[in-house]
């Protein structure tokens, strides 16, 4: 039977099949991607000190060149007038700004967050230096370890590890009292890579300064 078939009624026959085989394999396709999207995206950290942040840390791949010890270059200042402070940090990281809320209600308020870039595209976490400004109340729940120097006051450090999400990591808080104001400098990093950054944060933390008007 299928010898008296004319090319022309083979095609015909075909044509069926070959639009259904394209609609398949495009759905296939098409779920696939899906699927990877959310598996990618899913891999991402949620860091709840980042939690305003959260469009800004979107993946990008970087330089694979881009090593911490190649940030130290360029540093930029950066000043707020409204709490008189200032601090350089590196020209490639990401800034971020918080709006000014009161503490009333919190205790404390974000002032501003520097984002290191991403070395190498695999990376899902992003080593950040973070600037809070706490009420008196705040301050009683933060523990002193070592004494130290922030801003030319006398200070406190803290250093400890934990684990968030399937991250172990590590960080350090530095904080100082002046005034009414508690002023708390937050690094918090991969543990492998807890060192590597540390000569970064600690020019950054040399830079702060308390005090700055507008002149």
């Amino acid at each position: 039977m299928y010898s008296t078939l004319k090319p022309a009624s083979i095609v015909r026959l075909l044509s069926p099949l070959c639009f259904v085989f394209t609609i398949v394999m495009f759905v296939f396709v098409s779920v696939y991607s899906f699927s990877s999207l959310i598996t990618k995206s899913s891999t991402i950290p949620y860091q709840k000190a980042l939690a305003l942040a959260a469009k800004a840390m979107a993946r990008a791949q970087a330089p694979s060149s881009l090593t911490p010890s190649s940030m130290t270059q360029n540093f930029t200042t950066y000043t707020d007038l409204a709490d008189g402070i200032s601090i350089k940090y590196p020209s490639g990281w990401e800034k971020i700004e918080y709006p000014a809320v009161p503490m009333s209600t919190t205790g404390y308020r974000v002032v501003v967050n520097f984002l290191a870039p991403i070395v190498n595209a695999s990376d899902q976490w992003r080593e950040y230096l973070m600037l809070k400004v706490l009420n008196q109340s705040t301050v009683k729940s933060l523990v002193p370890q070592v004494n130290t120097t922030l801003a030319g006051n006398p200070g406190y450090k803290l250093v400890y590890t934990n684990n968030e999400e399937s991250f172990h990591l590590k960080t350090l808080e530095v904080w100082t009292t002046i005034g009414d104001h508690t002023y708390l400098l937050i690094y918090k990093a991969e543990a492998t890579k807890y060192s590597s950054y540390l000569p970064i944060i600690q020019r950054m933390l040399d830079s702060f300064r308390v005090g700055v008007s507008p002149g």
